[in-house]
């Protein structure tokens, strides 16, 4: 998982970085970012990026068909 290696490397596993995600939560008494709404162009955006890695994985399945003759 991208989320774990990035924890290693910077010497904390889930757990941890969970329990100080919450004690700043606790301490802070708020999330320790900003969370905002995606406007519709924002939105729009973000599920086109994501498309092309969909649209990949559907042509290696249809090469891998065509390969088979179906």
């Amino acid at each position: 998982m991208a989320s774990e290696d990035v924890l290693r490397r910077i010497g904390l596993n889930m757990t941890e970085a969970m329990e100080l995600f919450l004690r700043r939560v606790i301490v802070d008494q708020k999330l320790p970012f900003e969370v905002v709404a995606l406007d519709d162009t924002l939105l729009a955006t973000t599920v086109r990026a994501a498309e092309p890695s969909i649209q990949t994985d559907e042509v290696h399945t249809g090469a891998r068909r065509a390969r088979r003759g179906q």
